[in-house]
């Protein structure tokens, strides 16, 4: 873990080690003026921004996760018309509910396979999400274009698999189509928290999954769903 501002003094400290960049969630800067806002300005406005943008060049990994997702849309780093950087495309507002959620029982659909965080993963279950400024909107030009390129790649769904389709809480903040997160072939940023969920005993409900498959001669998994976003990026340098 680096403090921002020991990456800002010395942004070359990227290379390193680097090769998966997490942007962490967290309420930074306690969301003044905007969710993520703050951060983004202080990287986009220092010279970590062309390290950092020489990072992503050269192929390496970045996720953002809830807040650091907020922060990601505002530096624009899965770019529809203009470059990472620009002025943001994207935007996440303030939870229909008008209120912060805090759920465990997230439940997700991968709907483009373009980026290598979700190869192989069809549904992620009971990923836990906390925000307050989750609800997903675009312009219908820039939501277009996105899903001509194939970068809308998380949508909630209800835990039958069926679409959310805007109803609450399966659609915790009542985002534009569902849309939970967004990925590039390197860049992944979700609101839902799978760092939460990468155990099956810190997921919602273990106990009665446990008793469950016992009943059938079955354990519980070690690893919760959470897991494999993280195992796909260490597949990704092998």
């Amino acid at each position: 873990m680096i403090h921002l501002d020991d990456l800002i003094a010395d942004p070359k400290i990227l290379r390193t080690y680097a090769q998966i960049l997490g942007l962490p969630g967290g309420f930074s800067f306690g969301d003044d003026t905007f969710a993520g806002n703050i951060f983004a300005k202080k990287i986009k406005y220092s010279g970590l921004r062309d390290e950092l943008e020489r990072y992503l060049q050269e192929g390496n990994l970045l996720f953002g996760v809830c807040n650091g997702n907020q922060i990601g849309s505002v530096m624009n780093l899965i770019p529809v018309f203009d470059g990472v950087f620009s002025d943001p495309e994207t935007v996440y507002t303030n939870n229909k509910s008008g209120r912060y959620e805090d759920r465990g029982n997230m439940h997700m659909k991968v709907v483009s396979h373009k980026s290598c965080w979700l190869d192989g993963i069809d549904v992620l279950h009971n990923i836990p999400v906390g925000h307050g400024e989750g609800q997903f909107y675009a312009t219908h030009r820039v939501l277009d274009e996105l899903y001509k390129r194939g970068l809308v790649a998380l949508k909630y769904i209800n835990a039958d698999g069926s679409p959310a389709s805007g109803s609450y809480p399966a659609s915790p903040n009542s985002a534009m189509n569902d849309i939970a997160g967004l990925a590039s072939e390197t860049v992944l940023m979700l609101m839902p928290h799978p760092e939460r969920a990468m155990r099956s005993i810190n997921q919602d409900g273990w106990t009665r999954r446990k008793s469950a498959l016992r009943r059938h001669g079955l354990t519980l998994p070690e690893e919760g769903d959470g897991m494999k976003i993280f195992r796909n990026g260490v597949k990704y340098f092998e």
